[in-house]
């Protein structure tokens, strides 16, 4: 038995975004990646793959594992617990690195406005005498 449609549908709704929004992600339109969680027959294999990947669970979980109740052995990592926080994780990496980015582009700038006073002084010393 495949789960994919139910997969597909229940990772959506886990993560809150629309059909709209997952199929503007994986390049597709919102009517095609909607028969793909109803079941319709003739969904590409490329696409399953790119929606493993989108959702961060194997492309067996996907297929083959009814992912709303079937809960992990005790001791094996749960996906599905860790995709919720994946986006707010990635969305904190993408502020920090911004932060970062920002950092130290100031210190960057600061560091050529203390080279350029080195500069002036050495200039200013040497016309001086």
């Amino acid at each position: 038995m495949s789960y994919l449609a139910k997969n597909l549908a229940y990772l959506r709704n886990e993560l809150k975004l629309s059909q709209k929004k997952v199929a503007e992600k994986i390049h597709l339109s919102r009517e095609a990646y909607g028969h793909f969680e109803t079941g319709s027959p003739g969904i590409y294999i490329h696409y399953v793959v790119i929606l493993a990947d989108f959702y961060a669970v194997s492309i067996d979980e996907l297929v083959h594992r009814d992912l709303e109740n079937d809960y992990p052995a005790p001791g094996e990592e749960s996906h599905i617990l860790n995709l919720k926080s994946w986006y707010e994780t990635e969305k904190a990496l993408i502020d920090t690195l911004h932060k970062f980015q920002l950092e130290a582009k100031d210190k960057i700038i600061s560091v050529k406005d203390k080279k350029i006073a080195e500069q002036e002084e050495l200039i200013r010393k040497l016309r001086d005498g």
